[in-house]
């Protein structure tokens, strides 16, 4: 017999062999994973996501990893259970908006197409800083460039950057063509460049027919308004212009310097506003067509969260100042941000 058993054995040890090791390749997973070998510490977070998932210490035999994952934290702004009494408004379409997330926070008609006016300086504004110009060079203000303005005046001579001044500052008009013609681009080909912006940009409602905004074929929509806006303050020099309460305005071939006020209000100070003016950044505009017109950046005194306002159609100068402020100041009252106390209460 004990031939037979040493044949026996000899012939099935390596079947016995591979048997056993295929057992303890199954069984030893399962046991790690049983209650008494697995913790936290086995799986860290960084293993799986460190800034979102942990995994819990409760499990059970035969189930899953219980893993739990951290509250969304959203960045736009949450509107408040408690109702702000609304605000008055003279003017045909407004939009407020969430500057970082684009969240509408206010509209009104933010959908009709309104004559921009001088608003659709910002896109010509873009459009030269697209172009090789040499601002130090100098140009005499001509006939051609028109006389909707005194803010510079014909046989004048500036330099290109004192003229970008006044054109964005002071909203001159004739300083503006200056520019342009200086430029060598005659207004049919940089209007045409102004429209192929905006179509680069996603401005579909915005349409254009001469650079400065005196012409009432110049529309856009409210919401494409504070979508320009934005898009023209990520220029520093765009930015930095428009936040000049005034300019002196400097003729090379005359003596005097002439002071230019910015014709944002709310900049200037003569509409009173709890804003700090080092960061208001805004566009005017009026034509007769379009009513009184305003697109302004600010942020919150309290928390520097920063929103876009844009007011179309205001019935008087004075207005379209008042109604911006008084929207923006009910969009931060109505509105929490992350941060603002009470916030959390409004995340689910």
């Amino acid at each position: 017999m004990k031939p037979k058993i040493k044949e026996l054995v000899i012939r099935f040890l390596p079947y016995a062999l591979i048997i056993s090791g295929l057992f303890l390749t199954v069984s030893a997973p399962l046991s790690f994973y049983s209650n008494s070998n697995l913790s936290v510490s086995d799986y860290s977070a960084k293993a799986l996501n460190e800034t979102s998932v942990f995994i819990s210490d409760n499990h059970t035999i035969g189930g899953d990893v219980s893993v739990d994952f951290s509250a969304s934290q959203p960045i736009t702004p949450l509107k408040r259970k408690m109702k702000i009494d609304s605000v008055e408004l003279t003017a045909t379409a407004v939009e407020v908006v969430d500057f970082e997330s684009g969240q509408v926070l206010f509209s009104k008609n933010n959908d009709q197409a309104r004559p921009l006016a001088s608003i659709s300086k910002l896109m010509a504004a873009m459009v030269l800083l697209d172009l090789p110009i040499d601002w130090s060079a100098t140009t005499t203000i001509e006939s051609i460039d028109g006389n909707s303005d005194q803010i510079v005046l014909l046989g004048e001579e500036f330099t290109l950057e004192d003229l970008w001044h006044s054109a964005l500052v002071g909203s001159s008009n004739k300083a503006l063509k200056a520019i342009i013609r200086a430029s060598n681009f005659n207004l049919e080909d940089f209007v045409d460049r102004m429209n192929k912006k905006a179509v680069e940009l996603g401005l579909k409602s915005m349409k254009f027919a001469d650079p400065t905004g005196l012409s009432p074929q110049n529309i856009g929509h409210a919401q494409d308004t504070t979508k320009l806006l934005k898009q023209a303050l990520r220029f520093e020099k765009i930015y930095k212009t428009l936040n000049l309460r005034e300019h002196y305005a400097k003729p090379l071939n005359g003596e005097k310097l002439r002071l230019v006020w910015s014709t944002d209000w709310l900049l200037t100070g003569w509409t009173s506003s709890d804003f700090n003016s080092n960061e208001i950044v805004g566009k005017t505009g009026y034509i007769p067509e379009s009513d009184y017109n305003f697109v302004v950046s600010l942020k919150n005194p309290n928390n520097g969260r920063q929103i876009l306002v844009a007011v179309l159609g205001s019935k008087t100068n004075e207005k379209r100042y008042e109604e911006a402020r008084d929207i923006a100041e009910w969009a931060f009252a109505q509105y929490a941000w992350p941060g603002d106390d009470g916030y959390e209460d409004l995340v689910e």
